[in-house]
């Protein structure tokens, strides 16, 4: 059937930041501020007239997740590693709230599919994965994050359903990307970050970047509302060094 898109309401506004603009709010010495949200964009594709980004396999069926705005009115869709051949894909579910895609690729057995995990209750190393627009576009970097148990106060992202993370070598191409805990299992997917910038007399002295992203419990609610009929394997990549078997480049082509 059709893909589902579950797009906003005039009564239901987005979650997400809608203004997507770079830097953050300038403060007084001494002082804080709100800061600007940054949807991590998609880098140029290594094929012209589209965007890309990154998605990871949850089904032996082909079936993978990313985030929406990865995948925005393709004309088609196809995905790539250094496991897979440039594979064409099918969108399934695309929900703008929650920044969540599902996509199905129907002519392959993937090399691996990650398990989903509820995020840990203590603070934990992570591991991200991405195709930043200056790596390789068939081996996906993979970056050291942490979890933030206690979110910054973001106002106008801050909801239950987000997973914040220290990540400061995220950058543009990682979202879709999966977010691992120390046993190789997805506990959400990389949506985009926020950078708190100081300044001190119109001087810039200090950004933090803050990533955030869809959790599990995100994941699930666009799943069983929108994609009921895939349901989540419990197989994951052999070993968490091998994770990356899962993970794969995303195009989207308009």
């Amino acid at each position: 059937g059709a893909a589902i898109d579950a797009r906003a309401t005039a009564d239901r506004p987005p979650k997400l930041p809608a203004v997507i603009r770079p830097g953050g709010s300038d403060l007084p010495e001494g002082g804080t501020g709100t800061p600007e949200p940054i949807t991590i964009r998609p880098p140029a594709p290594p094929h012209p007239a589209g965007v890309s980004g990154t998605g990871f396999f949850i089904r032996r069926d082909g079936s993978l997740l990313t985030v929406a705005h990865v995948v925005p009115d393709c004309r088609s869709i196809a995905v790539v590693s250094r496991y897979m051949a440039e594979t064409p894909a099918e969108l399934v579910a695309r929900d703008p709230d929650n920044d969540v895609a599902v996509l199905r690729a129907v002519e392959t057995r993937p090399p691996a599919v990650l398990a989903l995990a509820e995020p840990p209750t203590g603070d934990e190393a992570l591991t991200l994965f991405g195709f930043p627009n200056d790596g390789d576009t068939l081996v996906p970097t993979r970056v050291p994050g942490r979890l933030r148990l206690q979110h910054p106060a973001f106002t106008g992202i801050d909801r239950p359903n987000l997973i914040w993370m220290d990540g400061d070598d995220v950058r543009e191409g990682f979202s879709g990307g999966p977010v691992l805990n120390a046993s190789g299992q997805a506990i959400g997917l990389i949506s985009g970050h926020v950078v708190h910038r100081l300044t001190v007399g119109g001087t810039p002295i200090r950004d933090t970047k803050y990533v955030y992203g869809a959790s599990r419990r995100a994941i699930d609610m666009v799943l069983n509302q929108y994609a009921p009929a895939v349901r989540p394997d419990s197989g994951q990549a052999a070993t968490p060094p091998d994770a990356d078997k899962a993970v794969v480049h995303i195009l989207c082509r308009h």
